[in-house]
């Protein structure tokens, strides 16, 4: 009997049309969005728990139900034969892959596969997810696996304990040293890196690309997420999470009135004329980095394309 571990119930629809057989754990977690640390598995659902309830939507019993009762079920993980991961691409997938290795280096099995979706970027771009796929794709892509070994599995794990960790310049250490099981993996935490403010505004990458589509003006908040939505190739963010970003950059840097439009304030940023974290302070996690007024100035530099101690700090 072979175990599949799916990206989410969007998968479960087609996978469940696909009659591929095996048992199934839905992953449902998006350990890429707010706080985390390397701790067990208690402690840090605990957090994410506090964290997911609160932004969205949901209820402890929920949550419960949804990620900490499914993820028991690894408990069980040695009767299987083969244990199949389906993650793909992006940012949200590829953080909630080397979590998932990390806790299963604790059972040992020696059969781990990942299900790579498409390898090549054209086929990716077309095809926005395994949820968005048919039976009969899913059945032609379950054959396109890489098998996980022992020192895959551990680089893997000492990559999340990187990204959970406080020090982000340790990801950025490791991003030219990553195996080629993990195919996807440096260009998925490179788009984590860029989700630091950036040394020309203090915008990051998706804060810049979100008011650039507003700057073009006349867009709804609905027109405005599909819009980014649809460009996303790199986070794999929802439209809940995109949501979230608006608000957090209003009312200062954009005005939610339909149409959304900048302010003269987000314009000087956009203009490179001020700095966000000098306008508005910041409280949020990049991966394990608690991004505050009092933290460690990090910002990413486009032009490196790489994360640098602030200048002067």
């Amino acid at each position: 009997m072979n175990l599949h571990v799916l990206n989410g119930d969007a998968t479960l629809l087609p996978f469940k049309a696909s009659g591929i057989v095996g048992d199934v754990i839905v992953w449902r977690e998006i350990v890429s969005e707010g706080p985390v640390k390397d701790v067990e598995s208690a402690e840090l659902f605990k957090m994410r728990a506090d964290f997911i309830c609160k932004n969205f939507n949901e209820s402890p019993k929920e949550y419960t139900l949804k990620v900490v009762e499914e993820f028991k079920k690894f408990d069980k993980i040695s009767k299987y034969d083969e244990v199949f991961l389906w993650f793909e691409h992006d940012l949200v997938c590829q953080i909630n892959l080397i979590f998932i290795l990390k806790s299963l280096l604790l059972f040992e099995h020696k059969k781990l596969f990942v299900v790579l979706f498409y390898k090549d970027e054209k086929r990716q771009k077309k095809y926005k997810g395994f949820g968005a796929l048919t039976a009969a794709e899913i059945i032609q892509i379950s054959k396109y696996t890489v098998a996980i070994n022992l020192k895959a599995q551990k680089f893997a794990s000492d990559c999340w304990s990187a990204y959970a960790g406080a020090d982000p310049f340790k990801i950025q250490q490791m991003l030219y040293q990553i195996p080629s099981e993990f195919p996807f993996l440096k260009s998925a935490l490179t788009a984590h890196l860029k989700r630091f403010p950036s040394i020309y505004n203090g915008l990051n990458y998706p804060q810049q690309k979100l008011m650039e589509l507003i700057a073009h003006g006349g867009m709804d908040i609905s027109q405005i997420v599909y819009q980014f939505l649809k460009m996303d190739f790199a986070y794999g963010i929802t439209d809940l999470i995109v949501t979230n970003i608006l608000k957090e950059l209003s009312p200062e840097l954009v005005t939610l009135k339909n149409p959304v439009k900048v302010t003269e304030a987000g314009v000087r940023i956009l203009d490179g004329e001020a700095d966000l974290l000098s306008l508005k302070e910041s409280n949020h996690w990049i991966g394990g980095f608690h991004l505050h007024k009092g933290s460690i100035g990090i910002r990413w530099n486009e032009t490196l394309k790489k994360i640098q101690l602030q200048p002067n700090y």
